[in-house]
């Protein structure tokens, strides 16, 4: 039993290393870096100093000493038809960067001459309440799905007095993502990672948000919307440009569905400020595919 643990673990780790491994190839091109700094900025650190590997045992994610830290980011791996708990404090509490954002959120909303102290003990006390009431995850992977981001959420009641008082709003804990487990595909693994790795960002620096349904619906399909573009364009630039062979007109990089949804995107908001508005149009097209089936 405890030889079958050790293989199924070594498989789980070789093939998160192979996944993760192919997305920091494609990132560290000097294409990607040139053409998207910004991002690269971002997907090289979350790649090489927040992403870890979580240890499974007995269907519950682990989390080393070492990586009981706000910066920490787990990277899981899921065989088919498997259901992985995600209970560890190490995971369901806030990541440094979300905190520095709620810190300035604070500040933005408190009384003007309120000390900063004050917005300090207001971002732990949050802190502590989410962390206490985020439930365990189950992490799964649902057919045809590229991979996954989680981020767990809940609400928090915060005083707000230049908004008129005290409010509820959703806040959200570290993210983690969850990859299937599967046969390499080194340009198709690529392409998805960058996908995800836009949405790490998304929940690491998205503050806090109102809690209503239709709020929580755009802001979801907004993000998709943005993932899907940078995905496309990082697509576009590997494809036509990249010196690396694997990448470099080759169509294995090219995911239809990403290239359809944001062909419309693009067309439906030329001239709209936020150009990845979720505009009804767009909501019956996505529709018509089945929603986000590939990659989420």
């Amino acid at each position: 039993m405890v030889s079958f643990q050790n293989s199924e673990e070594r498989q789980r780790h070789r093939s998160i290393d192979a996944f993760l491994a192919s997305t920091n190839e494609a990132v560290q091109d000097s294409v990607f870096k040139d053409a998207f700094p910004d991002a690269y900025q971002s997907f090289d650190t979350i790649l090489n100093t927040f992403a870890y590997v979580p240890n499974v045992v007995h269907g519950e994610a682990q989390v080393p000493k070492k990586h009981q830290t706000s910066e920490s980011i787990p990277i899981l791996g899921v065989f088919p038809d498997e259901t992985i708990t995600v209970a560890a404090s190490g995971i369901l509490s806030m990541h440094a960067r979300q905190k520095l954002g709620l810190l300035e959120y604070v500040a933005a909303v408190a009384p003007k001459n309120s000390p900063s102290e004050h917005r300090v003990i207001i971002v732990e006390t949050v802190e502590e309440i989410i962390t206490k009431s985020i439930k365990p995850a189950s992490v799964s992977i649902p057919p045809n799905t590229a991979a996954r981001v989680y981020t767990p959420h809940g609400p928090v009641l915060m005083n707000q007095p230049s908004l008129g008082g005290n409010q509820y709003r959703s806040i959200r804990t570290r993210p983690f993502m969850a990859i299937p487990l599967k046969k390499a595909d080194r340009p198709h693994d690529a392409m998805v990672g960058i996908h995800e790795l836009t949405h790490i960002v998304q929940s690491l620096t998205v503050g806090p948000t109102k809690i209503d349904i239709a709020t929580t619906e755009r802001g979801a399909l907004r993000n998709e919307l943005e993932a899907y573009s940078t995905q496309v364009n990082a697509t576009k630039a590997l494809f036509r440009f990249s010196q690396n062979r694997q990448y470099h007109f080759n169509n294995d990089l090219i995911h239809p569905f990403a290239f359809e949804i944001d062909a419309i995107r693009e067309a439906q908001n030329a001239n709209r400020k936020d150009p990845f508005e979720p505009t009804g149009t767009i909501r019956k097209e996505i529709a018509k595919r089945n929603g986000f089936d590939l990659i989420s």
